[in-house]
């Protein structure tokens, strides 16, 4: 005769209600897991891609005024902006348009700036286009201000 601890340790047998609700919870789980990856991996690839497609300055013209340090900031504001485009697209799920802002982000360069009266300055970016008038495709256009020595995006259009 077994003794009482040996039958406490014994595990009694599933019910067929038990084991199809065992099933539901492990069928739950993977279908759960399988969103989290459908999600996750294109994540994934976003990020990675906003790190490796950063270069260190747009090429662009700018007028003669202007100094290394301020071509420098206003091409990483602009390509900054198309990545966080491209991420604000991938959190919506729009993952074709997220692409594009990564692809933008990564061969437009500034193709004109010009002065406003306020003290902003206008900034086309552009890919390059030869079937365009102006040989450029235009893919934004921002409204910028020096604010404390920095230049800063007040409007995109």
């Amino acid at each position: 005769m077994p003794n009482k601890p040996e039958r406490a340790n014994r595990r009694k047998p599933l019910s067929f209600r038990d084991r199809v609700g065992e099933i539901t919870a492990t069928n739950f789980m993977a279908k759960h897991i399988w969103r989290v990856m459908l999600v996750g991996v294109p994540v994934a690839i976003g990020i990675l891609a906003f790190v490796t497609a950063r270069p260190s300055a747009l090429p662009g013209k700018f007028p003669s005024g202007f100094s290394d340090v301020e071509k420098r900031e206003i091409s990483t504001l602009a390509h900054s902006d198309a990545l966080h485009q491209s991420f604000k697209s991938l959190t919506h799920g729009q993952f074709a348009r997220a692409w594009r802002w990564v692809r933008t982000a990564q061969r437009q360069r500034v193709w004109a700036i010009g002065n406003q009266p306020d003290g902003q300055i206008w900034v086309h970016m552009g890919i390059e286009d030869k079937s365009q008038p102006d040989g450029y495709g235009l893919s934004a256009r921002y409204m910028m201000k020096k604010q404390n020595g920095h230049w800063k995006i007040t409007t995109m259009f």
